[in-house]
């Protein structure tokens, strides 16, 4: 199992609950990375239209199901990048996702880290509003 550290940042505020703004990996031998995460059907029709913190929960859960299918846990997530179209208001919607975010993560010790909440005119197929990218390592 990777050794995880976090790396503090002390000229900023604390996420630690939810994430860490560095972590040092040490001791892994293998790494999961899954891209692309939207809350698509089968047939790659939005699930939760016009729901953010809907599509945000839809991927965390396929996120948790995606790493046990393999034999990993959300304990092996390392890092979590987020984009979200112009659409979402995040001053409405910023609470839900990362409550349900920090919720994923509310029993790991050594939070993941962050990348950068990216902001862009669209995803790939319209009503999508929001996409993470996922690495693991153990």
């Amino acid at each position: 199992m990777a050794t995880k550290k976090a790396l503090p940042c002390p000229t900023t505020i604390d996420r630690s609950a939810i994430f860490n703004w560095g972590l040092k990996i040490s001791n892994f031998s293998e790494i999961v990375i899954l891209t692309g995460q939207i809350d698509a059907d089968p047939d790659g029709n939005v699930r939760h239209p016009d729901d953010p913190v809907g599509q945000t929960q839809a991927i965390f859960d396929s996120l948790v199901g995606m790493l046990e299918a393999e034999g990993w846990s959300v304990d092996d997530v390392i890092r979590v990048e987020v984009t979200v179209t112009k659409d979402v208001d995040l001053d409405k919607h910023r609470a839900g996702i990362f409550g349900v975010w920090e919720n994923t993560f509310k029993n790991v010790a050594i939070k993941p880290a962050a990348g950068t909440l990216r902001v862009i005119h669209a995803l790939a197929r319209p009503g999508f509003f929001v996409e993470f990218e996922f690495m693991a390592a153990r």
